[in-house]
């Protein structure tokens, strides 16, 4: 592959014994696994894991995770085709849970035509509603207008996405053409964009709007196209030089240009519908994602189709599907979060909401009661705004994805108190998103994110979490194949621990960990005990260097209005250790966040530093 410029043999680690695994459905054996004597132990300990939750748990008040029917966690492999459900024993990692068939298909949009043409695929906020049928004549005729201009197998494709109907045509054209999808963020400096472009190298950039009418039948020709390209100033960035250009030019007119009239278009749609899907190339890149850059600078992440699908069949196993099933896009989708949103839907032969254009508290929520909304993806920014404008969830809503960021106790309290069927989730772009997510039903009020997704496995060594598994990606950009530990595992750089029932709790980045005194303290778990403080409304924790302690603890605090800081302090102080304890704090208006909503810790520290006052 030309994106895997430089080999680097994979890492080695320590390997650790861990948690019992969860069995689901077939247990499939890791390299190296031994049943050995230990099995029934496991086995006990798992049992006794279920009856506690059965116990205490408070129960989803929408019923099970695939149809409402209340059983209680089904153990069914995952569709054929994708990651088999189960665990691989290796080093006592924790594996995925419970896991419904749960239907959907290739990530083709060819295929769900076939499959499921007169159901619902895309509702847009105002109202407009298209079946898979009359979505997929229109990906059959951008399919084609990317053909005409000599995009084929393994050309990468610029797209600046929004959350509109755009986006989703061009990001399921380009899966149609096996043409990988080079994501730019609209809030990306031109420095930026011109360092990505330079490590993919996109053979041309889609425009940026329709033209004049949308997306309709005349607006199809391609001088319509051209024209919309011309005006949002899009590039062929690959056609630079008069060589690369001719042979572009020889290409385009080997192709029947398409959408030109309606046989034209008819045409260009029989040439997509009899896509083989078995020669999709699982292992050929799809996208190309660039990560969020909280810490470090961004890296373009490669997702090849097999990741991607093996995600989207993971993620449905956890959640299900029910018939009525309507996902809201809200979230960005030049990031993982949001490009995985459009790709569960396309598996999942099911409906694709789109939201806002720009994340406003009200109109979300009228949008998720007006569509009908069942399942929304939310970072904690979003909720705790949602909830601070007073939202109740409509009775539709049955799931709400909480990542992106570490998501408080406090405020998944808050939100089931409201009546939000919260699910925590923890995910990275390198496996293409969702990692594991709490399971239905599981309303403890611990600070864990759930069990691993089936075919998921997680294990922690040296505090750090490590992931492996099929929705594992194949690289950076320009950094050569994914740095693996024993040839399969994922170091994240996240702290975080594992309990006797499998079920993954994250403690935040290596890097933000702050040593004082000799002590680790976690920022996260001091932030959860400020959250949880009357009168804070959020709260990021940071490192100060310090000659005598190495660092101090230091928090800048969000407080609500008439809340006392002394108050807060001493409430937190009550559930942390001595050296856990802020020392120095700073009140400010609100917190920074990035362009996912993300806490950006470093610009927060910043801007606290230059009001930090010793506590008493």
């Amino acid at each position: 592959m030309p994106w895997l410029r430089r080999a680097r043999p994979p890492a080695r680690g320590p390997r650790v014994r861990l948690a019992p695994a969860r069995r689901a459905g077939r247990a499939g054996g890791g390299r190296g696994a031994r049943a050995g004597a230990g099995r029934g132990a496991g086995a006990r300990a798992r049992s006794a894991c279920r009856a506690r939750e059965l116990a205490g748990g408070a129960g989803d008040r929408r019923g099970g995770a695939a149809g409402g029917d209340g059983r209680a966690w089904p153990r069914r492999a995952l569709p054929r085709g994708g990651a088999r459900s189960g665990v691989r024993r290796r080093g006592g990692a924790a594996g995925g849970g419970e896991a419904r068939r749960a239907g959907g298909g290739a990530l083709s949009t060819a295929a769900a035509v076939r499959e499921a043409g007169a159901r619902l695929a895309l509702v847009e906020a105002d109202g407009r509603r298209t079946d898979w049928r009359a979505l997929g004549e229109e990906v059959a005729a951008a399919a084609a207008w990317l053909a005409a201009r000599g995009v084929g197998a393994g050309d990468p494709v610029e797209l600046v996405p929004a959350v509109d109907r755009r986006t989703v045509v061009w990001v399921l054209a380009a899966l149609e053409r096996r043409a990988p999808l080079y994501l730019v963020h609209p809030r990306a400096t031109e420095a930026e964009r011109a360092r990505q472009r330079a490590l993919v190298a996109p053979r041309l950039a889609l425009p940026t709007r329709w033209p004049e009418g949308g997306p309709g039948e005349a607006t199809w020709a391609p001088a319509a196209i051209d024209a919309a390209a011309r005006d949002s100033a899009a590039r062929d960035v690959a056609t630079s030089d008069a060589a690369a250009r001719d042979a572009a030019a020889r290409d385009a007119a080997a192709v029947d240009v398409a959408a030109r009239d309606a046989a034209a278009r008819d045409a260009a749609a029989r040439d997509v519908a009899a896509l083989d899907v078995a020669a999709l190339e699982p292992e050929a890149p799809a996208a190309f994602v660039f990560t969020s850059g909280t810490t470090r600078a961004p890296k373009g992440a490669i997702l090849p189709r097999r990741a991607l699908q093996a995600a989207c069949e993971a993620s449905a196993a956890r959640l299900g599907w029910r018939d009525d099933d309507r996902w809201l896009l809200s979230l960005p989708p030049a990031h993982v979060g949001g490009l995985s949103v459009i790709l569960r839907v396309l598996q999942g032969r099911r409906a694709l909401v789109l939201g806002p254009p720009r994340f406003d508290a009200a109109a979300l929520a009228d949008l998720v009661a007006a569509r009908r909304v069942t399942i929304l993806s939310l970072v904690p920014t979003m909720l705790h705004r949602l909830l601070e404008a007073g939202w109740r969830p409509p009775p539709a809503l049955r799931v709400v994805l909480v990542g992106g960021a570490a998501a408080s106790p406090a405020l998944l309290a808050r939100a089931r108190a409201a009546g939000v069927p919260v699910r925590p989730t923890y995910g990275l772009t390198e496996a293409c998103a969702q990692v594991a997510t709490r399971e239905a039903g599981d309303a403890r009020p611990a600070p864990d994110v759930g069990p691993p997704l089936p075919g998921v496995r997680v294990r922690i060594v040296d505090g750090i979490i490590q992931v492996a598994g099929p929705t594992l990606f194949a690289g950076y950009l320009g950094e050569g194949p994914a740095p693996l530990v024993d040839g399969e595992w994922l170091a994240t750089g996240d702290l975080g621990s594992l309990d006797a029932c499998g079920r993954l709790t994250v403690l935040g980045r290596r890097g933000d960990l702050i040593v004082s005194g000799g002590e680790n303290v976690a920022p996260a778990r001091v932030e959860a005990a400020l959250e949880a403080a009357p009168g804070v409304r959020a709260a990021c924790v940071f490192g100060v260097p310090d000659a005598e302690w190495g660092e101090r603890v230091a928090a800048a605090l969000v407080l609500r209005e008439g809340a006392s800081l002394e108050d807060a302090l001493a409430a937190a102080a009550r559930e942390l250790a001595s050296h856990e304890r802020p020392r120095l704090v700073a009140v400010l208006d609100a917190l920074p966040t990035n362009a996912t909503g993300k806490l950006d810790r470093r610009e927060a520290a910043r801007r606290a530093r230059e009001r930090l006052a010793p506590t008493a």
